[in-house]
């Protein structure tokens, strides 16, 4: 469990620059978010901010990548904020090692809001944690999506999946926007 009060201040960070870079929940990314200037500009702006850095610093997410890991970690392995107005796409299933190329990479999907499933969190396939890097496509990964798991997620809960997980974010159907962090950590011995 990470603290509430660091998970608190960094959700009203990435909340005033996603409404400062105009990312509301009546405008939905008709684009894939990467590809829209809106998204950049927030990934810019917040991961400036000493919010951002403190909620990857929290000592309960430390406590837990401590055990992951079996010792030390690094930060900072190709963080991304996440604003996902309703009727956005949803993040098709993939696995992280599509993309990632750095051998040990574990992402750390943190909500920054109260997260039930009509919001959209992340949906994971546990059978495929530790497992192999399947061939993607463009489209993502050809999966049966009826083999994803997703819960309702708190302020404060954490999901770590590593790059063989296959994973994806449910459809936003709340009205409201979802917000929410991916923080990548890596074994310190593979710098």
């Amino acid at each position: 469990m990470i603290e509430r009060k660091l998970v608190r201040a960094a959700c009203a960070v990435v909340r005033a620059e996603a409404d400062r870079v105009g990312i509301h929940a009546r405008a939905p990314f008709v684009t894939e978010p990467s590809d829209d200037p809106r998204f950049l500009a927030l990934q810019a702006a917040c991961f400036r901010r000493s919010e951002l850095d403190d909620l990857r610093a929290s000592p309960g997410l430390h406590a837990l990548l401590r055990e992951v890991f079996g010792g030390d970690f690094v930060a900072g392995q190709g963080d991304v904020v996440r604003a996902v107005p309703p009727s956005s796409a949803p993040t098709r299933p993939h696995q992280d090692g599509a993309y990632v190329q750095r051998a040990g990479v574990v992402t750390a999907w943190i909500p920054l809001v109260d997260c039930a499933l009509e919001l959209g969190p992340l949906a994971v396939d546990p059978a495929t944690f530790g497992g192999p890097v399947f061939p993607h496509h463009e489209a993502g990964l050809l999966w049966e999506e009826e083999r994803l798991v997703a819960r309702d997620m708190a302020v404060g809960d954490v999901l770590i999946f590593d790059l063989g997980t296959v994973h994806a974010a449910l459809p936003n159907r709340s009205g409201k926007l979802r917000l929410s962090v991916d923080l990548r950590f890596a074994p310190e011995q593979s710098r």
